[in-house]
């Protein structure tokens, strides 16, 4: 069972973990036609309730790609961890999912209320570049490598995700500062 069950655990986790991290991303780009339409007190629940999910899947896929890759090598769960990190794209989607863990980590409550706002803002900034990490292995996984309009179409969600949040969350603020010359 575990053969069959853990590559499909693999696989769903792990798509619908890189999905949820570009909409979390569009979620919290502060878009004024999203925060127009849906609100951003509304836009903030959303992320609060599936953010921890996005990080659940992607600690299940890993968790499930290394069971799958132990059973199918024959090898131990250690033995199969140091081969999946040696491929390619791996060690930085590890490191990825450390950061989101890390991440979550800090956002429970009983752990929140012992970091300043300020900490804990630093560390949901790392959210960018820990999906930013995760993004080669998503094209080169198995279920969008060598699928060209399948990779096009991904890389144009996150394309679209990014610029969003680098023209709301970036730009915009630096526009307000020059526009109102604050010191």
């Amino acid at each position: 069972p575990i053969q069959f069950g853990a590559p499909l655990v693999s696989h769903v986790a792990g798509m619908a973990a890189g999905y949820g991290a570009a909409i979390m991303l569009i979620l919290m780009s502060r878009s004024p036609w999203l925060e127009r339409d849906l609100g951003a007190h509304r836009l903030a629940r959303w992320h609060a309730w599936a953010g921890p999910l996005v990080i659940v899947l992607t600690v299940a896929h890993a968790v499930a790609a290394v069971a799958a890759w132990a059973a199918a090598s024959s090898v131990g769960l250690f033995a199969a961890t140091k081969d999946v990190l040696n491929l390619p794209g791996l060690l930085t989607a590890s490191a990825g999912t450390a950061i989101l863990v890390l991440i979550g980590f800090s956002s429970l409550r009983v752990v929140r209320r012992h970091i300043s706002y300020e900490g804990w803002h630093f560390l949901h900034l790392l959210t960018y570049l820990a999906v930013g990490f995760g993004f080669a292995h998503q094209l080169a996984g198995p279920d969008l490598a060598g699928r060209r309009w399948l990779q096009i179409s991904w890389a144009l969600l996150y394309t679209y995700a990014f610029a969003l949040v680098l023209r709301w969350r970036v730009l915009q603020p630096f526009f307000q500062l020059w526009r109102h010359r604050l010191r």
